[in-house]
């Protein structure tokens, strides 16, 4: 699938505030287009994070590494050891 309209959108809602309402309507719509699209995902799953909002975390994070786990894997592993 081709990926081009959603990595514009992915590059453009880095303008925004990082948690914002904004942003987040943005990896909704990436989300909405491709389905399959992990950045999106990831990044959706960083702010949960931060909120400590781990249910929403590991459901976003779940699903990035299930798209691409050579990228995302790594990551949520850290996430398990530190904040968990």
């Amino acid at each position: 699938m081709d990926t081009k309209r959603e990595d514009q959108l992915f590059k453009r809602a880095f303008s925004f505030t990082q948690g914002s309402e904004l942003e987040r309507a943005y990896f909704d719509s990436i989300i909405a287009l491709n389905p399959d699209y992990d950045n999106a995902w990831f990044e959706k799953s960083t702010w949960s994070i931060k909120k400590g909002d781990y249910i929403n975390y590991f459901k976003y994070m779940n699903k990035a590494v299930e798209l691409s786990p050579k990228v995302h894997t790594g990551w949520r592993g850290v996430v398990r050891l530190y904040y968990l």
